[in-house]
């Protein structure tokens, strides 16, 4: 099953549950939610600390880090002193 999205097109069943999930997730905490687009063109859904859920490519800045890129089930975030890699849940 995918639910439509504004703008964003299908979304899967799992990344739409998620997104919304109100378990184990620190919401003061950058989270990965999802994995969208194709491997030329890939895209992640990020759910920031304040809840809001913005989705990024490669090059482009959250806060002091850039991504620097995203793979099937992780991205890599880079400045602020060190790299960081956030993984699907569950993965």
């Amino acid at each position: 099953m995918t639910t439509s999205l504004p703008g964003e097109g299908q979304t899967s069943e799992k990344v739409a549950d998620l997104a919304t999930s109100s378990t184990d997730q620190n919401l003061h905490n950058l989270t990965l939610i999802g994995i969208l687009g194709s491997e030329t063109s890939p895209k992640a859904m990020l759910r920031l600390g304040s809840g809001r859920v913005v989705t990024v490519k490669p090059g482009d800045r959250i806060g002091l880090r850039k991504v620097a890129a995203i793979d099937t089930d992780s991205i890599l975030l880079t400045g602020d002193f060190a790299n960081r890699r956030l993984t699907l849940p569950g993965t």
